[in-house]
Formats: C-alpha cells, structure tokens, sequence
C-alpha cells in the first residue's frame, strides 16, 4: 500500500514557540511544493498552555487570540489556501486536558467528548488522546503534567495491580462504541445547545452528540444529565441519552 506522510505535529497556540499557522505559512512560503510532500496535516490543538478551556472556548478580540479547536482546523485550512494548496485531511496528533488545577476527572471526560465530537465535524482522520496514564505527580515538570492521563499513574508497573480508569477513559471507550461504523453527518446546533449528528452510509442509523457549553459545572453536577439540556427531540421518535461516562437512559419526547 501507499506510505502515507503526515506533516509534522504542530503546537497550535503561539507560545514561547511559533504558533502552528505562522509555521505552516512561513514553511509553505520557503518551500513553495512542500504541500506534494505531505498527504496530512498533523496538529496539537492546545489553546494556551496549560490547557484548561473547554473545547469550544475563542477569544478573537483579545490580545493573544485564541479558537475553539474545530476554529483551529478552518484556520490551517485557510493558511493552505492562501498558498493555493488543496485541503488536506487533518491529524491531531495530541490533545487533551488535565485533570486537576483548574478541571477535574468528570469535566476532562466530557470536554474529551465535546472535542472529539468538534473535530469530527471537520475533515479529522486521526485523534491521539494525550495520554494513556496520569505521571508520577513527584517527578513531574509541572503539577498539571501528571494529569493529562486516560487512567491514574501506576506506582509500582511490577505489582500485578492496573492503573483506575478515570472517567475519561470510560467517556473515550463509550464515544467509540456509540460511533462505531458511523460519520458525521450535520451540525444541528440550535442556539446554547450544541448537537451533531452522526450517520451509517443508509442515514438511517443516527447518534446525536448534544451538550450545552454554556452551563457551569456545578450545574451538571447537581442535576440528571438527561435534564441538563433541552433538545428539540422528534415526537413519536424514541431516544436514550448515554452521558459522557455512564449507562444509557431512556428518554421521551416533550
């Protein structure tokens, strides 16, 4: 088969480094047919570092700008087009949020969900969690770097005991099974509730993502998950809503 090249994995946010779109503009510009070299786009979509924005969070007015992350696969897409250069398939090579200062265990699940749902909705191949297993906190550079993890840091890797699923782990796990063999198919967003669509090739199998970013966490917290949006569901249709690391729940039309 045909080795694919991808383009090497840049930083998104430009901090202490050039950002991924003044790299990717100034490369394409020093090297007018790098774009026949490559077949992807390889990209970490990390606001300003440490990550701990939601998914959806953009700042264009301020000082040091910053997109959501499905913001950030239209932006590189405009950079290639400025170059006379094709879309190309994108491949986030790294994301992810900790779980500690600033977040938590349940928030780094759902906002898991909420940006793999966003890049989905763009022209995503591939989606590389950073990272399968929380640091040792004592040797780490700093405190939020031991937390980026699917599953909590193993003390002792020779004790025959495995690392704890962090809800973030079941929400990677249930996302995929609830999208196995589908793709997205429509935003169907109506004003603070986000939901998108994902379809089989008949468009007769269908999962909504739905959330609604707009509501604080201690919201979530205090109420059902099935009660912390409301969705213009069709009558007569029957749905179950699966939280971002949970059992499914029957729900009913309103």
């Amino acid at each position: 088969g045909k080795l694919r090249v991808g383009y090497g994995g840049m930083f998104y946010f430009p901090q202490l480094i050039l950002g991924a779109e003044a790299f990717l503009d100034q490369s394409l510009a020093a090297q007018p047919d790098l774009a026949a070299h490559f077949d992807a786009l390889g990209w970490h979509p990390y606001g300003a570092y440490p990550p701990l924005k939601p998914p959806e969070f953009s700042s264009p007015q301020s000082a040091s700008p910053q997109w959501a992350v499905h913001q950030c696969a239209d932006r590189l897409d405009a950079v290639l087009a400025q170059h006379q250069v094709a879309p190309k398939p994108h491949w986030v090579t790294e994301l992810g949020w900790p779980s500690i200062l600033g977040s938590d265990p349940e928030q780094q699940a759902r906002w898991l969900v909420r940006a793999y749902t966003l890049l989905l909705s763009r022209d995503v191949e591939h989606l590389c969690w950073y990272t399968i297993w929380d640091g040792d906190p004592a040797t780490a550079l700093a405190p939020w770097e031991a937390g980026f993890g699917l599953y909590s840091h193993d003390a002792d890797v020779l004790d025959g005991s495995l690392p704890q699923a962090k809800p973030a782990a079941l929400a990677h796990m249930a996302f995929a099974k609830q999208l196995q063999g589908l793709g997205w198919a429509a935003d169907e967003s109506q004003g603070a509730v986000r939901a998108h669509a994902f379809a089989d090739a008949t468009g007769k199998v269908v999962v909504h993502a739905v959330w609604n970013d707009t509501l604080p966490t201690a919201s979530l917290r205090a109420q059902d998950p099935a009660s912390a949006v409301a969705w213009p569901a069709r009558l007569g249709r029957t749905y179950t809503w699966t939280p971002a690391a949970g059992l499914p729940v029957a729900l009913a039309a309103v």
